[in-house]
């Protein structure tokens, strides 16, 4: 299913997107750390939440999750204080309430198992977020940017010029408790069921935000 105009924010989704070929490209571990990089550096850029990914040898599984009342999606974000998402979530995350800046202490929420911070935000605009007008980045705007930024960087660091990957993704929702945690439990334990080294069971082949998932995994 190629995802053109879906788009939702109540779940996370669950993506799954493969090397053009089938080629095992990510046995190297130097191209597994760049995709590493490039995944939770684009979520960041495209305001997702990012759970869980788990890089095999020729494709990649990963959970996200967008709010975009949590999350700013235009380039002002980037003059957001360091002391401002990145911090909250943590906080949240762990059972806190301070929110950005001095500005929220309402109660954390959960939903689909996953904790939500929206209620922690502060209802008004900062000058820098209400410079620049933004709109909500679908999940095709994030694989866009995770797959061409990838492709750009192995061009420039390793001048290979022949990778690609397969045009579509497949994805689908996780509209449950029960779900998300198959999800999470699935692709910590991929590498496993499918007999691969160890060294897929460990950064930078798997990722996971414990601090998003609490709650789900038991």
């Amino acid at each position: 299913m190629k995802p053109r105009r879906i788009h939702q924010t109540d779940f996370p989704y669950f993506i799954t997107t493969k090397v053009k070929g089938n080629k095992s490209f990510f046995d190297n571990v130097e191209y597994s750390e760049l995709l590493n990089d490039v995944i939770i550096n684009t979520c960041k850029l495209k305001g997702y939440l990012l759970v869980s990914f788990c890089i095999m040898p020729d494709h990649l599984h990963l959970i996200v999750w967008q709010d975009p009342e949590l999350l700013i999606t235009n380039p002002a974000r980037a003059a957001l204080p360091a002391s401002g998402h990145g911090k909250s979530i943590s906080t949240v995350a762990t059972g806190g309430c301070a929110g950005v800046g001095e500005a929220a202490e309402s109660a954390v929420n959960t939903r689909a198992g996953l904790i939500s911070i929206k209620d922690t935000l502060p209802n008004s605009k900062t000058p820098a977020q209400a410079a620049l007008p933004g709109r909500v980045q679908t999940i095709s705007d994030l694989m866009h940017g995770i797959k061409s930024y990838f492709i750009e960087r192995l061009r420039v660091l390793y001048q290979i010029n022949d990778f690609s990957w397969q045009p579509s993704f497949h994805f689908r929702i996780l509209s449950s408790d029960e779900a998300a945690k198959t999800a999470i439990k699935y692709i910590q334990t991929n590498p496993i069921k499918t007999k691969l080294t160890e060294k897929f069971t460990q950064k930078p082949y798997q990722y996971l935000d414990e601090g998003l998932v609490q709650g789900v995994l038991k």
